[in-house]
């Protein structure tokens, strides 16, 4: 049986968009556009795990006291080894104007890159379910949902 590693080492740049494991002193991830300028005010962070505005998506995880988290993104399907254990959580669509996304931690220690070759996608959000979020996988695929109907749902 292939180690997760060598999965990793053999999927194509255009499947595996990358992954990062961090501490989030906040508990704070934030996907988005890398130009977003979203504030999330309307976000309630002691009731609310995931916020959708526009060209940002919140997700709340794990702070940095209880340890690490793994974050990776993927284009389309993510593999079986990669979703294992994981749960579909949230889903909605991201609009992406400048056709690239950064994952980080919400003091910029830690930042992924991923460059899209479209302007929205649909991002599904899968997480361990558990009291503490300690890994996120984030799927983006073609939009699949009206461009029009951007708000994010918990799945």
């Amino acid at each position: 049986m292939p180690s997760e590693k060598t999965e990793l080492e053999n999927l194509d740049i255009e499947v595996y968009g990358g992954g990062f494991i961090a501490f989030f002193r906040h508990g704070l991830l934030v996907f988005e556009d890398v130009s977003s300028k979203a504030g999330h005010d309307a976000w309630d962070a002691a009731n609310e795990s995931f916020q959708l505005e526009d060209d940002s998506l919140y997700v709340a995880v794990q702070a940095d006291v209880d340890g690490p988290v793994r974050v990776d993104v993927y284009h389309g399907d993510a593999p079986e080894f990669a979703s294992s254990g994981l749960v579909s959580k949230f889903a909605g669509v991201l609009n992406v104007p400048s056709m690239e996304v950064k994952a980080h931690d919400s003091d910029d220690v830690v930042c992924l890159r991923v460059q899209l070759t479209g302007k929205s996608r649909r991002v599904e959000v899968f997480i361990n379910d558990g009291d503490w979020v300690d890994r996120v996988l984030l799927v983006l695929r073609e939009p699949a949902i009206p461009e029009h109907d951007r708000r994010g749902q918990d799945v």
